[in-house]
């Protein structure tokens, strides 16, 4: 087996975001990105922004930020990009911030994933008796700061999609102790990819 890097990004959700404000001049004048955009929107409920290495999506609730490369100084630089936002915007009442990776494993063909397959030991395929069945998994592991849900979601007999979320509720948290959390993105990224290899 063998597992990709499909996608990394950071989520920020708020209760008040301005779209309006993020531009490309914005974002270079800001030091978040030297990128020329290749697709723009702006409005004032939504905005895109696309470069060679970056999509950023905001909306008044949500930023997502995504790394377009899966190289580790392209993973720094997605984390320095939130860190820097996060400064240069510290009085938005912000509610959660999350760590997100998406991988997927691809199997061989003689290997499949074994989860167990009944509730309260009683087997799916006898409540779903006429269905082909595919058997996936959500992990919740917790911590002090955080929560990591990993979810695994079965494509087909030698593909599985892994998404790995690192969620944060900083709703009462200070601008430094939030500005800390992006520091964490390659270590995740190194804890989910060698959880992921311990399954398989």
């Amino acid at each position: 087996m063998k597992n990709i890097l499909v996608n990394t990004n950071t989520v920020i959700i708020a209760s008040s975001h301005n779209p309006s404000i993020l531009s490309p001049e914005w974002l270079k004048k800001h030091k978040l990105t030297e990128e020329s955009a290749k697709t723009f929107v702006n409005t004032p409920d939504f905005s895109l922004f696309k470069s060679e290495s970056f999509q950023i999506i905001i909306d008044r609730q949500r930023l997502q930020i995504t790394s377009k490369k899966k190289d580790k100084y392209s993973l720094m630089s997605l984390a320095r990009i939130t860190k820097q936002y996060i400064k240069l915007l510290p009085h938005i009442p912000y509610q959660s911030l999350g760590i997100n990776f998406v991988w997927e494993i691809q199997n061989k063909k003689d290997k499949v994933f074994d989860i167990k397959t009944t509730i309260n030991k009683k087997k799916f395929n006898l409540v779903f008796k006429d269905h082909k069945i595919d058997i996936g998994s959500i992990i919740y592991a917790k911590m002090p700061d955080y929560r990591l849900k990993m979810v695994f979601q079965p494509q087909d007999n030698q593909h599985f999609i892994v998404d790995c979320n690192f969620h944060y509720d900083i709703s009462k948290y200070s601008i430094d102790k939030i500005l800390k959390i992006p520091d964490n993105l390659i270590d995740f990224f190194n804890y989910t990819k060698k959880s992921i290899e311990s399954f398989i």
